[in-house]
């Protein structure tokens, strides 16, 4: 089980293929979104603009699970602490 808030650091994938991402808003519909947490600007200008390669990722809980999305801790040094994938 997951308990989220705006602006909180989830890790999704494991090893290579983690992406280290910021919850950025919700949804009515239980949509999260989120962005990269190296990701600075303004995002919805970002998002919108056709030539810029950022986009934000959109998904419901559901699919989250099963990217083995968790929630992470980052320290005021910057260090990260990931409990890694539930089995």
């Amino acid at each position: 089980m997951l308990k989220l808030h705006q602006n909180d650091i989830v890790a999704i994938g494991d090893g290579d293929d983690r992406q280290i991402m910021r919850v950025v808003k919700f949804g009515a519909s239980g949509q999260i979104t989120m962005a990269g947490v190296n990701e600075a600007g303004a995002l919805k200008a970002r998002d919108r603009d056709r030539s810029d390669p950022f986009s934000y990722m959109s998904r419901l809980a559901e699919p989250l699970r099963k990217l083995k999305a968790r929630q992470v801790r980052v320290d005021e040094l910057g260090n990260l602490f990931d409990p890694g994938p539930r089995a």
